[in-house]
């Protein structure tokens, strides 16, 4: 930090305005600093029913992160995203992320948004399968996605999802969704 600090205090000494926002940068309108500081959050105890679900339905129903992102600064940057399944299955998934809660649309129903939803939506992000574990471990399956870098809000640190199955997937049981596991960077 202090490199730069220096090298701003070269700039404003040589004539050149820094502006943040409107206002000119100075001690008491300072340039943003991103903490960089990273957390996970993981959502668990997912029901599914234990019946086929269609092509374009949502996996859980509505699910809620508490504490992603920091009240009162609630911005930062998705990192990564995976969901883990007790079963060894194939498949394409979607993960929808909103700032505000969207209607509630029930486990195995069509994920139809509507036009009030799409403006609380701030992220979809497509999850391909990573590792099957043939083991007897608990998980079987998981898939997930790093290096997103998407930009995000939240409503006092909380935010909400949707994991929408893009093809026809039948869970054997109410637990077949074992967790979501989301890491962002926090501003």
């Amino acid at each position: 930090m202090g490199i730069v600090t220096g090298y701003l205090s070269q700039l404003v000494n040589n004539g050149i305005k820094l502006y943040n926002g409107a206002a000119s940068v100075s001690s008491s309108n300072p340039l943003p600093v991103v903490s960089k500081k990273s957390k996970r959050v993981s959502i668990t105890g997912i029901t599914v029913a234990a019946s086929a679900h269609a092509a374009k339905t949502v996996c859980g129903g509505l699910l809620t992160t508490t504490g992603i992102l920091t009240s009162g600064i609630d911005t930062g940057v998705l990192v990564s995203v995976s969901a883990n399944f007790k079963p060894a299955v194939t498949g394409v998934y979607v993960l929808h992320g909103f700032s505000s809660q969207p209607s509630t649309i029930a486990d195995n129903a069509a994920f139809a948004l509507t036009a009030e939803d799409c403006d609380k939506k701030v992220c979809t992000i497509p999850l391909t399968l990573a590792a099957y574990n043939d083991t007897s471990g608990v998980i079987k399956a998981s898939f997930q996605v790093s290096n997103i870098q998407h930009a995000i809000e939240s409503t006092a640190g909380q935010m909400w999802w949707y994991l929408v199955t893009e093809t026809a997937w039948t869970p054997t049981s109410t637990r077949d969704l074992y967790d979501i596991t989301i890491g962002v960077a926090k501003d």
